[in-house]
């Protein structure tokens, strides 16, 4: 098979994995890096990803599931900033993603507009809010915050654009479900940026929609020695946030480069130290799920193997931390897994606690678990993992505080349940 070589300075393979957790931290600096830019449509940022994932398969000798090919081709409609944003706040220009963030599904627009605010719950009087609202000016934009939720949608109709203060002092980015741009703008600020007494604002904005973004999950196989057919199944998504203009983006690295980091190193571990699990291991690295679960949707409905063949899945998604344990999403719906897993980690105390939650569609099991396959969800807790969908979620001092241990933990846990 031709080998995925494009790149050389990303697509190296790193033959060790020792307790230095050095491969794992370098996955994670290669899929949060600038070159990645945020691993969405911005820069081809979610195909470099994905090849970089593809050759590291290779690399371990993991092969594709049913042809000549790792990748499930699928697409969605998505947004791309062709420009960085511009916010001036009577006449001081603001820095993006730090003083302010504007959301994917904004319209492109390029003004300044007066500010009308409702802060602090300043406005009590519901029948003197709804005619402020109904005689609403496009030349001006409503300023709101917590005390008035409401107000963010009716700014949409009838006003220019809604500027609305985060309670916090970090603005965090979403992707739009992008089934429409708005006919508006919306923008988000931290609190302390502005007040009440803010006048003009200039707004300048070049937003694309994208119909048909095509991106790709990366499927790969290790196979079982004596039941081929029957599975487990280790996934986490790629893709984040993206960026906008030519420098700003998302690096995403707890959110998730730390989850395929942690997959791949898993595989890593198994070939290094020759373990071999009857079961067939499937490695599946999704697309889109920041703009939906996107791509665990997709595999779930065009599955390559059979799903009533694959007996557990576990989904890794913002797996960074770990000093203060982690916890388990459906851990109370699959008793005797979990205490499989409990009986592992309290023989050689890999981490601290392992707390359980309920059933949540929160990230990429959810189709699977749907779908009737057997599914968990992992993440780490520690109080050093802060930042989510911010900028500051970069790979500098990133902790990786029980990174080897959780490695280890799964790792046995696999080795056990292919047992029963």
């Amino acid at each position: 098979m031709k080998r995925l070589l494009l790149i050389s300075l990303f697509f190296t393979c790193i033959c060790a994995f020792g307790q230095d957790l050095s491969y794992m931290r370098s996955v994670i600096d290669t899929l949060s890096s600038r070159e990645m830019f945020g691993r969405a449509y911005s820069k081809n940022g979610a195909k470099k990803a994905s090849l970089y994932i593809a050759n590291e398969y290779e690399c371990m000798g993991i092969q594709p599931v049913s042809s000549s090919s790792f990748f499930q081709t699928l697409k969605y409609p998505t947004t791309d900033f062709r420009k960085m944003p511009k916010v001036c706040l009577d006449c001081k220009e603001l820095i993006p993603a730090v003083d302010f963030i504007v959301t994917k599904a904004s319209k492109s627009v390029k003004g300044t507009f007066s500010i009308v605010p409702f802060l602090n719950d300043s406005v009590k009087d519901e029948l003197v809010k709804m005619k402020v609202m109904m005689n609403g000016d496009k030349n001006k934009v409503i300023l709101t915050d917590s005390f008035h939720p409401e107000l963010k949608n009716m700014g949409r109709m009838t006003y220019g654009g809604t500027v609305f203060v985060n309670n916090s002092n970090r603005v965090t980015w979403a992707m739009s479900d992008a089934k429409a741009m708005k006919r508006t703008f919306t923008i988000y600020m931290p609190k302390g940026v502005i007040t009440a007494d803010a006048k003009k604002m200039y707004v300048s904005i070049k937003n694309k929609k994208i119909r048909n973004f095509h991106t790709r999950n990366v499927v790969g196989v290790i196979s079982g020695t004596s039941e081929k057919e029957d599975y487990f199944m280790i996934g986490a998504h790629y893709d984040h946030l993206g960026g906008f203009g030519d420098n700003i983006y998302m690096p995403g690295t707890n959110d998730n480069a730390s989850g395929v980091a942690m997959m791949l190193s898993i595989a890593k571990y198994l070939k290094d130290n020759n373990i071999s699990l009857q079961h067939s291991l499937l490695l599946v690295a999704f697309a889109g799920e920041e703009a939906g679960l996107i791509g665990s949707t997709y595999f779930a409905e065009h599955p390559p193997v059979a799903l009533n063949k694959v007996d557990f899945f576990i989904n890794l998604d913002m797996v960074g931390g770990g000093a203060d344990g982690i916890t388990i999403v459906n851990g109370t719906s699959y008793k005797n897994e979990i205490n499989l897993l409990k009986e592992i980690n309290d023989k050689n105390d890999y981490v601290p606690e392992i707390l359980l939650r309920g059933p949540s569609d929160n990230s990429d099991h959810a189709p699977l678990n749907a779908k009737g396959v057997p599914s968990i969800f992992i993440y780490t807790r520690g109080s050093n993992l802060k930042e989510y969908h911010t900028i500051y979620d970069n790979s500098r001092n990133f902790p990786l505080d029980k990174s080897g241990e959780l490695i280890r933990l799964i790792v046995d846990f696999l080795v056990e349940l292919d047992k029963k």
